[in-house]
């Protein structure tokens, strides 16, 4: 099927926000639980709730929810306060939109997150459609409820839809939703399992270009 739709992660992919939420968040783990490396690459891409039920499953955290919520909220709002869109982001999203492809938001953030992320860059007004985790009562990736939820909106088939995403549980999601999937590479995410996507990409730019080989 001819590709229509491009829905993009928003943290590590459009936003160059990962860098900056790694210290942050291992900082705040560690305070809590006996935090890994291990236990870094495995919730990356789940979400403020799957990071939560992985902490309670995995090490008996017992934190309400709505205090880690809380504590993580006002991490998102420092992360946000210094991150910038990544390279050619918005380039990008404005050729796909001029050639008529519609393009979408899917993360598993907030849509306070989002508000803050994308507030100031000029680019939350190029989208289709924005979906969150308040979206989908919390299922998200690698639940395949977010990217297929914002199909939805913007009324188009899982099949002529391609997601671009930087994490192992963002790449399972698309696929989960019957999706194709490019892989976002960066100096950020070398640990992370993208071999589940359909292709490997380092620049956004490389986007407009490939659309037509899907």
């Amino acid at each position: 099927m001819t590709i229509t739709a491009v829905l993009f992660d928003m943290d590590g992919v459009l936003l160059d926000s990962e860098r900056h939420w790694g210290p942050e968040l291992d900082i705040f783990f560690s305070q809590l639980v006996p935090w890994t490396p291990a236990d870094k690459e495995r919730t990356t891409g789940i979400g403020l709730f799957g990071i939560y039920h992985y902490l309670v499953d995995r090490y008996g955290l017992a934190m309400p929810l709505d205090v880690f919520t809380e504590r993580c909220d006002a991490i998102a709002f420092r992360v946000y306060a210094k991150t910038s869109l990544s390279l050619h982001a918005k380039e990008c999203l404005t050729e796909l939109k001029a050639a008529g492809i519609k393009v979408a938001l899917g993360t598993s953030g907030h849509k306070t997150w989002w508000m803050v992320g994308l507030a100031g860059k000029g680019v939350e007004v190029l989208f289709d459609a924005i979906v969150g985790a308040d979206e989908v009562n919390g299922k998200t990736k690698p639940a395949p409820d977010i990217y297929r939820k914002a199909a939805e909106k913007l009324g188009a088939q899982p099949g002529e839809c391609l997601v671009v995403e930087d994490a192992e549980m963002g790449v399972i999601s698309a696929k989960a939703a019957g999706m194709r999937c490019l892989g976002y590479r960066t100096d950020v995410n070398v640990m992370q399992d993208l071999s589940a996507a359909d292709r490997e990409i380092t620049d956004l730019a490389e986007i407009p270009l490939l659309i037509s080989s899907f």
